[in-house]
């Protein structure tokens, strides 16, 4: 229940708050007193659409702050944990603020938020029905979503529409695959084409730097024999080679070096140079025996060279990348070779959800046909009660011949939609010995409003939406029908909390608590206020509603009669 409502600098509104009472709460005043405000005021609070012209004269900012007591709604606190909003025992405080700035600022508990999750607590929180809702009525695309409610249909047909969403799902991407499907095998032959061509190449990752270090030595090949050669013989093979020099230099060195140890010590520093002289002519040996001059392996690195360098124009700038662009293409290569794989299971998943599809939507219509009666007889109760006493409503059903379509319904193939199969529009007569017609295109303002009051009557024992909010539903009607009106209010709030903007006597007697909307003026501006009545003064507001403003004994005793007289 709504406990506390606090509205700062909304519209007329300056610093208002008020507390509500947990069963039936009236709300009278006079003729832009400021009521609509009050609803307009709740409904920001509960996710509705900001607007900065809500804010009031002169001010900055506006801010509506509701306190709500969920002690038998544990359904919201669930909600709270899924997104870690810190609860506060059975209490939920809403905040919200708009600005001028459009720094716009919601408060769940005290935590920031989201205007999805404030809608989505809104909606299982509160069901405001204004005179607006009339409006619905006159659309028949939306009588299913009544009806469905009511009879408690709205699981399977919430069944249906997930089924009806994968299936689209489904459908759009197979579509997809067909479409493509002749693009996939001319991209497959080329993927097959460029993975050979590749593959015989037998590439190796740094093969070309390989190949050109190859390619100078072959290219060079005599002069490098000649020169490795020649070094070979001046350091060992020939006459006068370095190495029989330094020999000759160590016997020398030897030959003296026992008269000087410093001699010594020099030879001993020469010798490990003819070790070092030794060893690299050996390598200039080895080398020239090795190096090859052969015009045709030349001849074989060039063309592997022109080859690599084909790729290279083809699939990347070095080997790393073709061999990369190779592992790229086979992976769409097989993407596309297990598309028919892909198509055959997709197919056989839509023929299952097809199945599904039409057995699920089938049952909906059987269901919603097979209970058409009780609820055309428990509507016609109860507007019956509402003085409509020859009238005739009816729920009439139609299905579109499809013969594309797979569902069968009553022999006949019939299209489909995301709410089941065929519509359904609610029919009324409101004078005996006129046949049904559409409540869109017949039904008066008065009617609607008494329609919709029985719908919402109807449909309170099952909604369990907690808190009901009525605003001058009882538009159009007066007498005995107000005073019907006012017991149907009151039958709701035994296990809801409702608010009523009402301006007729009848309701406004009913027993519960009793607010006035008021509008002053306070330094030259114009404030609303709320404030709850004592039982002196709803005798007075009575009697003014029943009088006008000339409150006299005779329309007091008459309001004090209508309030005891109420159960």
């Amino acid at each position: 229940m709504l406990l506390e409502l606090h509205i700062k600098d909304f519209a007329i509104i300056h610093d208002l708050r008020v507390q509500f009472d947990e069963s039936l709460n009236i709300l009278t005043g006079e003729t832009g007193a400021g009521k609509s405000i009050v609803v307009g005021a709740l409904g920001l609070l509960l996710g509705e659409r900001a607007d900065t012209d809500f804010i009031r004269t002169g001010q900055d900012t506006a801010s509506v702050e509701g306190l709500f007591d969920c002690e038998n709604y544990r359904g919201i606190f669930s909600l709270l944990e899924q997104t870690g909003i810190e609860l506060n025992k059975d209490q939920l405080l809403l905040k919200r603020t708009i600005s001028r700035s459009g720094r716009n600022k919601i408060y769940i508990n005290g935590s920031l938020s989201t205007l999805a999750m404030l809608k989505e607590i809104g909606n299982r929180l509160v069901d405001i029905h204004g005179q607006h809702q009339h409006q619905l009525l006159l659309h028949p695309e939306n009588h299913i979503e009544v009806y469905d409610s009511f009879n408690k249909l709205s699981p399977i047909r919430d069944k249906y529409k997930e089924l009806y969403v994968k299936l689209q799902k489904s459908q759009t991407e197979l579509n997809a695959l067909q479409k493509n499907e002749r693009e996939n095998l001319q991209k497959k032959d080329l993927f097959e084409f460029q993975m050979k061509e590749i593959d015989d190449a037998r590439l190796m990752e740094a093969e070309d730097d390989d190949l050109k270090k190859e390619r100078v030595i072959l290219q060079n090949a005599d002069k490098l024999y000649q020169t490795s050669n020649q070094s070979y013989e001046a350091l060992y093979s020939s006459d006068n080679s370095v190495i029989e020099g330094l020999n000759r230099v160590l016997e020398e060195l030897s030959s003296i070096a026992e008269y000087d140890d410093s001699i010594k010590k020099i030879l001993e520093e020469v010798k490990p140079s003819l070790f070092l002289l030794e060893e690299s002519s050996n390598a200039l040996r080895n080398y020239s025996g090795q190096i090859e001059i052969n015009p045709e392996k030349l001849g074989e690195i060039e063309d592997r060279l022109v080859e690599i360098n084909e790729l290279k124009r083809k699939y990347g700038n070095t080997l790393k990348e073709i061999l990369a662009y190779r592992k790229k293409i086979e992976k769409e290569y097989n993407a596309i070779a297990y598309s028919n794989e892909t198509l055959e299971k997709l197919n056989k998943g839509i023929s299952i959800m097809k199945k599904d599809l039409a057995k699920t939507a089938v049952g909906l219509a059987e269901n919603r046909e097979n209970i058409v009666e009780k609820f055309e007889s428990m509507m016609e109760n109860e507007l019956r009660q509402l003085s409509m006493d020859g009238v005739m409503f009816k729920v009439n059903f139609s299905y579109k011949k499809d013969e594309s379509s797979f569902i069968k319904y009553r022999g006949m193939q019939v299209s489909f939609s995301e709410n089941g199969i065929g519509t359904l529009e609610f029919l009324i007569s409101p004078n005996p010995g006129e046949e049904p017609r559409p409540l869109a295109k017949i039904a008066s303002g008065g009617e609607l409003s008494r329609i919709m009051l029985s719908l919402k009557n109807l449909l309170a024992a099952q909604d369990t939406v907690p808190i009901m909010i009525f605003d001058e539903v009882d538009s159009g009607i007066g007498g005995k029908v107000a005073e019907t009106v006012g017991l149907k209010l009151k039958r709701i709030s035994e296990n809801k909390q409702v608010f009523c903007i009402t301006h007729l006597t009848q309701i406004a007697s009913l027993k519960g608590a009793h607010y006035r909307i008021e509008k002053e003026v306070v330094k030259g501006r114009s404030v609303t206020i709320i404030r709850r009545l004592s039982n002196s003064e709803r005798v007075d507001e009575i009697a003014r509603m029943s009088g006008g403003e000339s409150i006299t004994q005779v329309t007091r005793e008459h309001a004090k009669e209508m309030l005891s007289a109420q159960p």
